[in-house]
Parts: structure tokens; C-alpha cells; sequence
């Protein structure tokens, strides 16, 4: 008896965005498969998407795999956006199958991070900075998570966690970024840089 998930191409290369491509914490790179909840989670240590997806469950001793990021990236080249991949898992593996071909992996041996903790139980509201580059990748990941092109709204949390999500959507994808702390004075640099006299207006 196999534990099963079904997704797209389109999910697949979204949900890898969230996940990291070099990382000395190898479980990063990969994808935490839920079997038992129906669920797909990727995080970078900045950056997580947590994504609810049809599943179909039956054996606990493979209740959860973290699958290699590069497995799920081969199995979704060439594909069409909406072309469907099954992912199993059994004693002999991770098994990825897509329109005939079928790749087989060992779960990535690791204990991945407690992610649920990782949601604010409450958002203040007070701004942050963020790395535009991490807001991109997870508005990407999100939009193809939940197959639309609306972008997701950051729920602010001063120097803590923000929330990510959708007005809608909340309840097939969410996620959580980390913010930047700000180095050096504002006020200062502005007043250090020299933008020469203001131009009269043109008559």
C-alpha cells in the first residue's frame, strides 16, 4: 500500500521556489511531502509556503517524505503547466511519475523544521523592510500554488515573522517571510548624499 499526492507542473515548480538550492541543512533542499494531511511545505530559512493538495492516505510508516528538490524539478521539465504528477511513497522509495516517465528517490534523511511554530499567532500590523527578491520568488510560488495571478498581501509584524496570503485563497496557500533589519540611519544617508541645486520650474 502506497500514500499518494497529486499535483501540477505548474505547482511543482512553484512550491520548489520556496525551498533552498545550496544549504549546509541538506533537509532544505527538498520539499516536505504530508501525505497523512495532504500537504506540501518548502522553506529557505527565509522564505515558506505551506500549500493544502489532494492526497490519498493509508500506510503511517510513510506518512510524511522530504523529497529532493532536484527530483521534483526533472519530473516537471518539459511538461505543460497543467500536466498532472503523481507523487508515492513506499519502502522502496519516493516514486515521482509523470506521463510515462518515473523517477524513484530516497527521501531526504533529515528531521524538517518544526514549521508550523513558525506562523505568527498574531500580525501588528507595524512595517517592515523585506528583500524584494524573497517577496518575488514567494509571490511566484503562491500565484502557482493556487493557480492565480493575483499577487499575496504581506501581514506586517515589525521585526518578527510575516504572514503571506491571499483574500480567498488562505485556505489552499499560505505563507510566512522574515524581515530585514535596517543597518544605518535613514536621516543620515540622505543627508550624506549630494543632489545638487533644485531645478526652477519651467515657466
Amino acid at each position: 500500500m502506497t500514500n499518494t499526492i497529486e499535483l501540477t507542473v505548474k505547482q511543482a515548480r512553484g512550491i520548489v521556489l520556496a525551498s533552498a538550492k545550496n544549504d549546509v541543512r541538506y533537509y532544505l533542499k527538498g520539499v516536505l511531502f504530508d501525505f497523512e494531511n495532504g500537504r506540501l511545505v518548502a522553506t529557505d530559512g527565509h522564505i515558506l509556503l505551506a500549500a493544502n493538495i489532494d492526497s490519498a492516505f493509508s500506510h503511517p510508516a510513510f506518512g510524511e517524505a522530504i523529497v529532493p528538490r532536484d527530483a521534483i524539478e526533472n519530473i516537471a521539465k518539459g511538461g505543460r503547466h497543467h500536466d498532472g504528477i503523481t507523487v508515492t511513497y513506499d519502502a522502496d522509495g519516493v516514486h515521482l511519475a509523470r506521463n510515462g516517465t518515473r523517477i524513484t528517490v530516497e527521501p531526504i534523511q533529515g528531521t524538517f523544521p518544526q514549521w508550523r511554530r513558525v506562523f505568527p499567532d498574531k500580525t501588528t500590523n507595524e512595517p517592515a523592510q523585506f528583500n524584494p527578491e524573497l517577496l518575488q520568488r514567494l509571490s511566484k510560488a503562491y500565484q502557482a500554488m493556487t493557480d492565480t495571478n493575483d499577487p499575496p498581501y504581506v501581514a506586517h509584524n515589525g521585526e518578527r515573522s510575516a504572514l503571506v496570503f491571499r483574500d480567498g485563497y488562505a485556505d489552499r496557500c499560505i505563507g510566512v517571510v522574515m524581515p530585514m533589519r535596517m543597518k544605518g540611519d535613514p536621516i543620515a544617508a540622505l543627508a550624506t548624499f549630494d543632489a545638487g541645486p533644485a531645478k526652477a520650474d519651467a515657466a
